[in-house]
């Protein structure tokens, strides 16, 4: 069987780590473009002449790029190299666009969702088309961290003793303009900005009153109907439903989950947890700055440290259900409390491998969070019991990088 070489593109840690797993069960090969000794920003100014000498060398048949396809390079891809888009937040910009996301994928671009519930992500019948359903692969949401087995050895644990960890970035409005591309020098792209930050804000107020991610359809529909007519933006709009189904779906899929994750950093601050948030930007703002610990790698010993050395791990991650995230806290031995709204929010429902109460804690709103960490730090028998438990469900878990290997060879031979 021939070496399949696969060339990876804006690929973080997690993505590598992945790919090298896949490596070690045969058959296919993977470099990163890293690897090639460019010097400076390769990332974003890879010149054409030395993307060539790049495929010249290493002459890949499959290159990955990471929430981003062909369309987004300053490059030209010769036709005969199949891309592969791994989607890490990807799935965002399939709830917002739908078919018109797909409309614009390159021909030889294929998507790799890591999804377990991919009809909750369809808004207009994409998954029904069979020419865009042939583009797309779902694998599971699972972890790939480096093996490190005895990392109490290592020493440098006290840092990461905690009662709860918190994995989350802390994201500004600089994100969510970002996201829309909002250009600020044109009148438009000012009054859009002014209604997304109303949005946000609404959501946030709407999150902390009721103290609860969910919000009904019909709520989402009036707050963007009452943001619209105070700004007027009426007057600037060809298709009033297509403008409120594109914002339904920025606030539903986006807004929410984020400023509930942020909500639920500061309910954990508000009962004074013993607390450690990893992530980017938190420690900008003055309240969050004894409680910020930084940014730790993907796939990193730091990471298995910063999970071994808390008791419990809370996940605020609505839209995904289970993300990753979940998987890496059972494999280090701390258990996981997972926020919950409806099951056709979710893109990956945690029932697909775990029962709450025996492996996972599931909660709701602000009032079942604070009942169950209180329960399960005061009870360290069945919390070690539930840890114990998760531990064993891990087991009888897809192997990601045995679907992604399976997932690259039939995009190969096609």
């Amino acid at each position: 069987m021939k070496r399949i070489k696969v060339l990876s593109w804006f690929a973080d840690n997690y993505v590598r780590g992945i790919l090298k797993r896949v490596e070690e069960k045969g058959s296919i090969f993977s470099k990163d473009i890293s690897e090639f000794g460019i010097k400076g920003s390769y990332y974003n100014n890879l010149q054409q002449n030395e993307f060539n000498m790049i495929l010249q060398i290493y002459k890949p048949d499959i290159i990955v790029l990471v929430d981003r396809t062909s369309r987004n390079l300053a490059v030209d891809i010769p036709k005969g190299i199949k891309i592969i888009t791994f989607c890490d937040h990807f799935h965002e910009q399939f709830c917002k666009f739908g078919t018109a996301f797909f409309n614009l994928l390159p021909e030889n671009n294929y998507l790799c969702h890591i999804i377990l519930d991919p009809q909750n992500i369809d808004r207009d019948g994409v998954l029904k088309n069979e020419a865009f359903r042939e583009k797309m692969f779902f694998m599971p949401f699972l972890p790939c961290v480096d093996e490190v087995t005895d990392i109490e050895e290592e020493g440098g644990f006290d840092k990461y003793k905690c009662d709860i960890s918190v994995m989350l970035r802390y994201k500004t409005m600089d994100y969510y303009y970002g996201c829309e591309c909002l250009n600020m020098d044109h009148l438009l792209g000012k009054l859009l900005m002014y209604f997304l930050s109303e949005i946000v804000v609404a959501v946030k107020n709407e999150i902390r009153q009721n103290e609860t991610a969910y919000m009904e359809d019909e709520s989402i529909r009036r707050l963007i109907l009452v943001i619209m007519e105070r700004l007027h933006i009426d007057q600037y709009i060809r298709d009033r439903d297509e403008f409120i189904k594109y914002w339904f779906g920025e606030v539903k899929y986006s807004i929410i989950p984020t400023e509930y994750g942020n909500c639920v950093v500061d309910w954990l601050l508000e009962r004074h947890y013993d607390v450690r948030i990893y992530g980017a930007g938190w420690s900008n703002k003055k309240k969050y700055k004894k409680y910020a610990f930084g940014k730790i790698p993907d796939g990193s010993a730091e990471l298995r440290k910063a999970y071994r050395y808390s008791k419990l791990n809370v996940s605020a991650n609505i839209d995904m259900g289970i993300h990753r995230r979940v998987f890496e806290a059972m494999e280090n031995d701390c258990l996981c409390l997972q926020a919950e709204v409806k099951r056709e929010w979710m893109f990956s429902d945690w029932r697909h491998f775990f029962s709450d109460g025996e492996d996972i804690a599931i909660y709701h709103d602000k009032k079942e969070l604070y009942q169950k960490i209180d329960y399960l730090l005061s009870h360290e028998t069945e919390r070690r019991q539930m840890i114990a438990a998760a531990k064993k469900k891990l087991k009888s878990c897809p192997n990601i990088a045995e679907s992604l290997g399976n997932i690259i060879r039939e995009i190969y031979q096609r």
